[in-house]
């Protein structure tokens, strides 16, 4: 989530989260994220966009027969909406 970007930073530098093996970090957008990893955390607001986003990523991923871990970080905390929209994605 973009609007997290300030907040990581406060928390952890990126150096450090690179030294406990993050490969990338990437802000989620519409576009398709694409990376080697076998895992995939997701830090994010609870917005119901956002969570089309992780959708999205989630699809593209699979249709390229791609096998991943997925996790979502929700900042402060999830929501039934967003759970909702990601459960009619087919992603929940």
């Amino acid at each position: 989530d973009p609007s997290l970007s300030g907040p990581l930073g406060l928390v952890a530098e990126v150096k450090l989260l690179k030294e406990n093996g993050v490969d990338k970090i990437h802000e989620l957008t519409g576009e398709h994220m694409f990376s080697e990893s076998k895992s995939f955390l997701f830090l994010v607001r609870p917005r119901p966009h956002l969570m089309k986003y992780v959708a999205k990523q989630i699809h593209n991923d699979a249709k390229k027969g791609l096998k991943k871990d997925y996790t979502i970080f929700f900042v402060p905390r999830r929501t039934m909406l967003c759970e909702r929209v990601l459960s009619e994605e087919g992603v929940y």
